[in-house]
């Protein structure tokens, strides 16, 4: 409490004024000049007991914040005094809950998005590799001829298969970022679905 500035200067000029109106209510009698001086020592007393009180209230204030800070979002029911550090501390644990959320909510995507990007890169190996056992049968000069047309058509469907993991993979990349806005509009499910199988 002594440590702030305005506090030791409102002591300071409450000393000064108290010791002036002493002396000047001295002068003009000896029981006015001790009923101001007790006066305004009370005052002063009462002043420091009501600012010790609201710098407690202010260091209660700052642990809960500390706590917040280290993930405890636990609000103290029995604090809800009315006053405006009360009223604070109500405000403060709102945000913090709405930020607790929010970051949740975060969290949960990231891991979605982690684990869509993961399964597509597992998906992407699947084709990658058949194309690989194709492309080196098709070497083969004695492969039939409907054989390699089999082989060139499963290349191809496998390669359609890449480019939809691959923008998949890229819509997802936008959504992470933040880039893509969302419209809603009608989906034939049972399409979606067909689709889906393909690929």
């Amino acid at each position: 409490m002594l440590r702030n500035k305005e506090i030791k200067i409102y002591i300071l000029i409450s000393i000064l004024v108290t010791a002036i109106g002493t002396i000047a209510c001295f002068f003009i009698d000896i029981i006015a000049g001790f009923i101001t001086f007790s006066t305004l020592i009370l005052m002063f007393i009462a002043f420091l007991l009501l600012t010790k009180w609201r710098y407690n209230q202010i260091e209660e204030l700052s642990q809960y914040l500390k706590r917040i800070a280290n993930g405890e979002y636990f609000l103290d029911i029995r604090d809800n005094n009315e006053g405006e550090l009360s009223i604070l501390k109500s405000e403060i644990y709102k945000v913090t809950v709405t930020l607790r959320e929010q970051a949740e909510l975060l969290k949960k995507d990231k891991l979605f998005l982690a684990d869509s990007i993961s399964d597509i890169s597992h998906q992407l190996k699947t084709p990658i590799t058949s194309m690989f056992v194709m492309a080196d049968l098709l070497y083969d000069e004695n492969l039939p001829q409907d054989k390699r047309l089999e082989f060139t058509e499963n290349i191809r469907s496998q390669l359609e298969r890449l480019q939809w993991l691959v923008s998949s993979l890229l819509k997802l990349s936008k959504i992470d970022a933040g880039t893509i806005e969302f419209e809603k509009e009608d989906v034939n499910v049972k399409e979606l679905i067909s689709k889906a199988v393909e690929h």
